[in-house]
């Protein structure tokens, strides 16, 4: 079997990260950057952004989860979905300088009008990393950073961790750092560069729910503004189109889903939405960027380093493999299935199971999970 090469897809994610954060439209390739910058502009960027990429990196964890760059959805009910995309639609019919906007649930995306190739970058930046999501990631290492030039006007050097920490459930992750009673106002509002175009980086959290806003780039963007977008979004609207009168519809929507034992430990992906699913087990852990969740186990940190090898199998054009099954002598079967834009990981415990009846639980899994994990 051929392993895939992570550094390559470290490297892609890098690039995207850097690019999200600092590649300003106009520039487009590194050479027009240094043509209309200079070369000492790119050493300062990325003498910055580079070794807080870096930190990020754990070369003992290289696995699947570099390859499987997708989406923890958020499940809710179809009119409550509805009721999202209005209230998205409200906000900017409100607030005319908001271009995009897109709604999660502890950090699972529930609903976004950006393009999916942007939703990716931010969502990668705002709250993924390596199979696990969080929506305090930019506050805890090894992403949590002191301010930087990035967070006064005008500033230059990397946004790629925080300027600020959040202290309470309800407020900017992005957006109003400091208010006028904690002393001088200030801001933290990078700049993002979307295929969609230029554009600045507002977070607000409440109650779990992530509220993601992208503004106009050329808009200035002040401390009243912001507060003014928090009032609006928090209050109770009379119509439902509120975080305040959302939040109650989303919460049992979701835990509904995503707070059952599943019957089987299994990690998918479907490629045309990028839709990546853990197996949830019912158990109490800690997460690996802090604080205790119900565990989405999926595998467990020894299985792995042997999911990638099946995945480079199944995605080999030479082998035309549809499904692959491999077993150690101190452990189970680990079977990996790919069905036209889909492919899963199933995990079956036990030395004993024989290959027959691996493939009778790998088939039984896809007639359950293959047509309704994820609907978007």
């Amino acid at each position: 079997m051929a392993w895939p090469d992570h550094s390559q897809a470290i490297l892609q994610n890098c690039y995207n990260v850097f690019r999200l954060l600092h590649w300003a439209e106009q520039h487009g390739e590194v050479q027009a950057f240094v043509k209309a910058q200079s070369m000492h502009k790119l050493f300062d960027l990325l003498e910055d952004f580079v070794p807080a990429f870096l930190e990020t990196v754990d070369a003992s964890d290289f696995g699947i989860f570099q390859e499987l760059d997708g989406f923890h959805y958020g499940p809710v009910e179809r009119n409550t979905c509805v009721s999202i995309h209005c209230f998205l639609d409200k906000i900017q019919e409100h607030f005319t300088s908001i271009r995009h906007a897109a709604l999660l649930y502890n950090a699972h995306l529930v609903y976004t009008n950006l393009a999916l190739s942007d939703m990716r970058v931010l969502y990668s930046y705002l709250v993924s990393f390596n199979g696990a999501v969080s929506s305090y990631k930019l506050n805890r290492p090894p992403f949590g950073r002191i301010p930087t030039a990035a967070s006064q006007p005008g500033g230059g050097s990397s946004s790629f961790g925080r300027a600020f920490l959040l202290s309470e459930e309800e407020d900017f992750l992005l957006g109003v750092s400091r208010r006028p009673s904690s002393g001088p106002a200030s801001l933290f509002v990078p700049a993002v560069h979307l295929d969609a175009g230029r554009g600045q980086l507002v977070a607000l959290t409440f109650r779990g729910i992530m509220l993601v806003l992208i503004f106009d780039a050329e808009v200035h963007i002040d401390v009243r503004l912001l507060e003014s977008l928090r009032d609006f979004c928090s209050r109770n609207s009379g119509d439902g189109l509120s975080l305040v009168e959302l939040h109650p519809l989303i919460v049992p929507q979701y835990a509904q889903v995503m707070e059952q034992e599943d019957e089987y430990r299994f990690v998918y992906y479907n490629h045309t939405n990028h839709a990546l699913r853990l197996s949830n087990q019912a158990s109490i852990s800690r997460s690996l960027l802090g604080g205790s969740r119900v565990a989405s186990a999926g595998p467990k940190p020894a299985e792995r380093v042997f999911l990638a090898p099946l995945r480079a199998t199944l995605a080999d054009p030479k082998m035309k493999c549809r499904e692959v099954s491999w077993k150690s002598a101190d452990r189970g079967w680990v079977c990996a299935k790919r069905w036209c834009e889909r492919e899963f990981y199933l995990l079956l415990d036990g030395t004993s199971t024989s290959l027959s009846r691996c493939q009778d639980e790998c088939a039984r899994f896809a007639s359950i999970h293959f047509s309704n994990i994820f609907m978007m």
